[in-house]
């Protein structure tokens, strides 16, 4: 098992909709539909719920094994994804392991 880290809502929004998107990228704009759908927020709020994951998985400047920004793009969760059922309870569970570094 992992380590249980707590997370605000937005936060986890933002990290639940990475990793169901992890095969491709997702622009800055449907990260923000996403996580804040009835809502205009300013894109500053995205950058940060992106640096508090990063810190959350001990990221540093110029390591992104977990989250990668694409210049003109947007965002992609990089690390390998695996997918399953959580015996106990009726949602996915989702399994990352980071990149290796280059």
């Amino acid at each position: 098992m992992g380590t249980v880290v707590p997370l605000s809502p937005k936060v986890f929004e933002t990290l639940l909709c990475l990793l169901q998107n992890h095969e491709g990228v997702l622009t800055k704009e449907a990260l923000m539909a996403s996580i804040w759908p009835d809502s205009i927020v300013e894109e500053n709020k995205l950058t940060q719920n992106i640096s508090a994951l990063r810190r959350i998985f001990g990221e540093t400047p110029g390591t992104h094994r977990y989250i990668v920004r694409v210049p003109g793009h947007g965002y992609r969760f990089v690390a390998a994804v695996k997918r399953s059922r959580c015996n106990r309870c009726s949602t996915a569970r989702f399994d990352a392991r980071p990149i290796a570094s280059a």
